[in-house]
């Protein structure tokens, strides 16, 4: 919330707030086995495979929610998200979709990996000074 405050003492960019068309268009999926996405403009593209200790002790939303965070920052940590870029991260989860605009996640341990990823998401959209586009 700290970070919301500092920026918008300086004052938030009116593209970052009206109704536009998105710059950038992101894709990710997620499995039992894997997670990856791709910039659709880039053509940029990861995967993850998900050790063998590690699969299935999550649901498979959380990890699509996941899959949304990391392709957004891959292109945020080689600084190709520009100041006032209107961003859409696509998934087949609706569920995930749901949750790139949603701020109310509680602290509960089962909502925990929700939580975390939220609050990157925000801080990355926050730091890159973008916005995500509501769909």
């Amino acid at each position: 919330m700290i970070s919301f405050l500092d920026m918008a003492m300086e004052g938030i960019f009116i593209n970052n707030v009206v109704f536009r068309k998105p710059d950038r268009i992101y894709f990710s999926d997620a499995s039992e086995f894997d997670i990856g996405g791709y910039n659709l403009i880039t053509g940029s593209a990861w995967r993850f495979e998900l050790p063998i200790d590690c699969r299935l002790r999550t649901p498979l939303n959380s990890l699509e929610f996941l899959a949304c965070l990391i392709t957004l920052w891959v292109d945020f940590l080689n600084n190709e998200i520009n100041q006032e870029d209107c961003i859409l991260s696509q998934t087949d989860s609706t569920t995930a979709n749901g949750w790139l605009q949603k701020s109310n996640f509680s602290d509960a341990k089962n909502e925990a990996v929700q939580l975390t990823s939220a609050r990157k998401l925000a801080n990355l959209i926050i730091d890159s000074k973008s916005c995500l586009y509501s769909q």
